[in-house]
């Protein structure tokens, strides 16, 4: 394994970790507007 496998592995791992933190971001914000829109009913 070369030094540019190595390197080539990296940026997969980390793009791979970025589309994971933008899925979690999404469920956290779709999370929290649908308690909004849970809350404005209660009221």
């Amino acid at each position: 394994m070369t030094a540019a496998d190595g390197g080539e592995c990296n940026i997969q791992k980390q793009s791979r970790a970025k589309k994971a933190s933008s899925r979690r971001q999404q469920l956290l914000t779709d999370s929290a507007g649908e308690e909004k829109i849970v809350s404005k009913n209660v009221s």
